[in-house]
């Protein structure tokens, strides 16, 4: 009885050795990553335009703004905006 039960452990060790090494086979034979991606850049801002604090901030604000309106027109390399971004 002590044989047979260590005869079908060994059974059973032998056939899901067999099934892992497909199951990786498998996966090392599937379809290659993409090489390169395109970066995308999105862009959120909390900045006061309204109050006491508004006078200072606003100057930082609209030079970012112009910047970003600068990046749309000329652009950076290897960087796209999402679609339908404008500024």
């Amino acid at each position: 009885m002590g044989n047979r039960v260590r005869g079908q452990k060994r059974l059973w060790i032998a056939i899901l050795a067999v099934a892992l090494g497909a199951v990786l086979l498998t996966a090392a034979c599937g379809p290659a990553p993409p090489l390169e991606q395109k970066q995308v850049v999105q862009i959120g801002l909390i900045v006061p335009l309204t109050g006491g604090a508004a006078a200072p901030s606003q100057y930082g604000f609209r030079n970012q703004v112009d910047y970003f309106r600068y990046a749309e027109e000329v652009g950076i390399s290897g960087v796209t905006l999402p679609p339908g971004v404008t500024i």
